[in-house]
């Protein structure tokens, strides 16, 4: 009985191991994809501008 309970335990323990692993990779993937996101709309922001400003140039030129 004894070798039961200390393995329900060890499950246990391993368990909310796991658990807390997958919710720190789970918290990691949301962090970095919403970094990743804003990046991306931050760049095409500045090639726009970018852009804009060589089609003004541009136009002045002509």
């Amino acid at each position: 009985m004894g070798t039961s309970l200390k393995i329900r335990i060890i499950l246990l323990c391993v368990g909310l191991v796991l658990l807390t692993s997958m919710a720190s990779l789970v918290s990691f993937w949301w962090s970095t994809s919403h970094f990743n996101e804003r990046q991306v709309q931050q760049d095409l922001k500045v090639a726009q501008n970018v852009y804009q400003q060589y089609l003004k140039a541009k136009e002045r030129l002509l």
